[in-house]
């Protein structure tokens, strides 16, 4: 196939040699389909008619669409990232102005997007809910943007708590954005647009009324996700490398919407694409507080980076690959900032030595030793050249020069298949199914004795045994995988995980398939039901050790944390706030002594055994939309990864028929596996958290007692059978610990694991992915194999002078459809 992408090439040359490519396909094709009409004009039947012009109506417009990509394609960066790690910053430095605020409280909802122009303006749309002030602004300075953007962002944060319909709040603005007026060194075409997104923050993506507006802005976005540098804390950098995963998660596999439907195959832009993925320490100029920062650095960097693509291969086996090429790359981007800022500044020097004086104050240490003993007390003094060299080397020190050579080398990878990749694909399907239909035509048109024919049907005859056995040959090997008893699982689950691993490691070593592609079928109850009530015990544990101010023993605590993704993954800022309240009010009662080990209660009893019914009713409530989330992640990742293996398998079948001469006979055979194969989007699983609560209790007694004393003193008044009279009753309670509540949970869902069967016959039934797969290979070599026997017979028919010179026509026309079959690949 043709190939188009070179590390040699700039962006505009593969760019231009792709439309030039698709162009000389396209106008071969419309010169062939033009003479095709000229020779069969009189013959071809209005369907022929209609269905060919209908064909070339759509290869014309994805050729256009195609063309409009390529010619003005768009470069948008969208920065987020861990808790302080300078993501706005980062932006501006991108921008190359302070026009987002920085350091102040992270923003909850909405996002700030940045387009290049020359001119400046700031637009805030009136949304529903909004008390602020909205409207446009023209030529607005860039601290005026920057606190219009502060000012707004606090008045959403207020609101929000009030008003839980608010919609999120957009910022658009027009800036002239210096990366753009830098295209050249990226390597960027001259008419590339640039947009810069500043997301979020990490528990805002997970949001219900924010998610859906990110990812419907970063759907060609490349992501660049910062990680605080400057935290030196074991603990907290745990903290933010869980944060990280979250991100990913949530970029890469957060639910669509409801009127969002998939196409496996198609979408080459897909954000859950590790490589458009840029990952980066920010605020390395912390390591420069050692002597041996350089060190240091190197080996913060690495042992960052193999935790990164550890905690990754575990949350994204069948992503593998791309993990393993994650290499973060580094920069300190407020001293990157000021350096840009002062470079902006030739016409305002006193502004100019201000920022200067900034970064000599707040980052000498990055600099070499003794650089500034070369330069006047007062920086405002400097010469011209040497203001000149310190704006150098800070971008050098700052690591902002090798951040952007690095950018640009995942800007020239992967640019060319997020602008055009989808286009091209599109562009090649419609030929393919005009060529086909055009192949049709003609066979049709050939004019042929009943001999002719006969002989032409044995040759169709032969190719379709070959096409058959390469059909059955994938057919077999996915066959077993929908006879799985899927009933096994009522009392073994671990017998159906062993059934289904056997039988799909067979599948996928037949076409040498990644073995972890199908891992989600046999860890589907700990995706779906154990990561998110780790991470909900996890949580639950912590409120409970900051409310009694003490540490949870290890025989109490949850399952171990790595297992899990980040709590904000799962569970919305709402549920988990009425989950705290659950657990402060219990611990308003006497189990806040008792909930490490659990015990006995005398006094008011009844009153804590109802405040942990009232917490576990609550915990429950809010591990339902956990697992709800977990289901629909998992079924996304299951339907990505099942679109990935069919698509190998289809090229594998495709070069199994370009291996066969009777194939080759008919290109509609012969590209028959070029056809797309899109599973149906199936309806959501819901799997019920169906605890009991009393599973979890251990009886209340009553039981009647009297004190010696007393008793001798009634004995003697009323005689022993008076003592059921006066009597006291005492009721006790047995609290369980947290840690009983979590293990009796977890083993009640366990046993509720055939509730992830409707799940798992999404993917292994005969109504499932496989069998879709399985229909769709019989289904395109049929129907194929039923036009050809149709055109053959409609070919009958007296042979003339003048069909026979038609003939070999068409013969030299079927010969161009074979030559144009072949696909264009970036």
């Amino acid at each position: 196939m043709s190939q188009i992408l070179s590390p040699h090439r700039s962006l505009q040359e593969v760019f231009d040699e792709t439309v030039k490519v698709a162009s000389l396909r396209f106008k071969s094709i419309e010169k062939l389909l033009g003479d095709v009409h000229t020779t069969l004009r009189v013959d071809l039947t209005e369907d022929n008619r209609r269905k060919l012009v209908e064909d070339f109506e759509d290869l014309s417009v994805s050729f256009t669409f195609l063309q409009k990509q390529a010619d003005y394609p768009e470069l948008v960066l969208a920065t987020t990232g861990t808790t302080s790690s300078g993501k706005s910053t980062l932006a501006n430095f991108l921008i190359g102005e302070a026009i987002l605020p920085a350091g102040v409280q992270e923003m909850s909802a909405g996002l700030v997007k940045v387009k290049h122009s020359d001119k400046c303006s700031l637009t805030i749309p009136k949304t529903k809910g909004s008390t602020w002030k909205t409207g446009r602004w023209e030529s607005p300075t860039a601290s005026e943007v920057c606190q219009r953007l502060a000012e707004t962002m606090e008045a959403f944060r207020e609101e929000e708590n009030r008003n839980k319909e608010i919609e999120p709040v957009v910022f658009e603005v027009e800036w002239p954005i210096r990366l753009a007026e830098r295209k050249e060194a990226l390597g960027l075409p001259e008419g590339t647009q640039v947009t810069i997104l500043d997301l979020p923050g990490l528990k805002a993506v997970n949001d219900e009324r924010n998610g859906p507006i990110i990812r419907r802005n970063i759907d060609k976005a490349f992501c660049l996700i910062a990680y605080n540098a400057e935290e030196t804390d074991k603990e907290k950098q745990k903290t933010l490398l869980n944060q990280v995963v979250n991100q990913v998660m949530a970029l890469g596999y957060g639910e669509k919407g409801e009127d969002e439907e998939r196409e496996f195959r198609h979408n080459k832009s897909s954000v859950s694409s590790l490589s458009r993925m840029l990952f980066l320490l920010n605020r390395v100029d912390a390591f420069w507080r050692h002597d041996d920062a350089v060190e240091q650095l190197k080996k913060f960097k690495a042992d960052v980076t193999a935790q990164i693509q550890e905690k990754l291969k575990r949350e994204l086996p069948d992503h593998k690959e791309d993990v393993e090429k994650i290499a973060l790359s580094q920069i300190c981007s407020f001293s990157a900032l000021l350096a840009v800022e002062a470079d902006r500044l030739w016409e305002e020097p006193e502004k100019q030595a201000a920022l200067l004086k900034k970064l000599e104050k707040s980052f000498q240490k990055i600099f070499p030793e003794d650089y500034f003993n070369q330069f006047p007390r007062d920086l405002k003094d400097l010469e011209k050249n040497q203001r000149k060299d310190l704006i150098k080397k800070a971008l050098d020190c700052s690591f902002a020069n090798d951040f952007e050579t690095h950018l640009s080398s995942y800007i020239h990878t992967n640019l060319p298949k997020i602008i055009i990749g989808g286009p091209l694909n599109s562009f090649n399907q419609q030929a393919v199914k005009l060529l086909d239909t055009l192949d049709y035509t003609l066979e049709s048109h050939t004019r042929r004795t009943q001999e002719e024919a006969n002989q032409r049907k044995a040759l169709l005859e032969q190719a379709m045994e070959e096409l058959e056995k390469i059909s059955k040959d994938v057919i077999n090997a996915c066959i077993p995988l929908t006879k799985i008893e899927l009933s096994s699982a009522i009392n073994n689950l671990v017998a159906l995980s062993n059934e289904i691993r056997k039988f799909s490691e067979e599948f996928l070593e037949h076409f040498s398939l990644d073995r972890d592609r199908f891992c989600f079928l046999y860890e589907v109850v700990k995706d779906v039901i154990l990561k998110p009530l780790t991470a909900l015990t996890g949580y639950t544990a912590f409120l409970a050790r900051e409310i009694s101010d003490s540490s949870m023993p290890e025989e109490d605590s949850s399952m171990p944390e790595e297992d899990s993704l980040p709590i904000e993954f799962y569970y919305s800022q709402e549920s988990l706030e009425k989950l705290s309240e659950a657990v402060h009010k219990l611990f308003e009662t006497q189990y806040k002594s008792l909930w490490r080990y659990g015990g006995v209660i005398k006094k008011e009893a009844d009153g804590v055994r109802e405040a942990v019914r009232d917490f576990v009713e609550t915990f429950e409530k809010v591990l339902q939309e956990g697992i709800d989330k977990a289901q629909r992640v998992t079924a996304e990742r299951a339907g990505e990864s099942f679109a990935k293996c069919t698509e190998t398998i289809l090229k594998w079948t495709k070069e199994k028929c370009q291996e066969i001469d009777a194939i080759k006979e008919f290109s509609g055979l012969s590209s028959v596996f070029d056809k797309p194969f899109i599973p149906k989007k199936k309806n959501p699983i819901h799997i019920e958290a169906n605890y009991k609560v009393g599973k979890i209790e251990k009886v209340t007694r009553e039981r009647t007692y009297m004190k010696e004393g007393l008793w001798n003193s009634i004995k003697s008044l009323w005689g022993a059978e008076e003592y059921e009279k006066v009597t006291w009753k005492e009721r006790h309670y047995d609290a369980p610990s947290l840690g009983v509540i979590f293990d009796t949970i977890s083993s009640q869902l366990r046993e509720e694991g055939t509730s992830i069967l409707p799940l798992l016959c999404n993917f292994l039934s005969e109504d499932g992915y496989i069998g879709e797969f399985v229909k769709h290979i019989e289904e395109v070599v049929k129907r194929s194999y039923h036009e050809y026997q149709v055109a053959i017979d409609a070919s009958i028919g007296d042979i003339t002078q003048e069909t026979k010179e038609r003939n070999e026509k068409l013969k030299g026309y079927r010969q161009k459809v074979k030559d144009n079959i072949e696909n264009i690949e970036i």
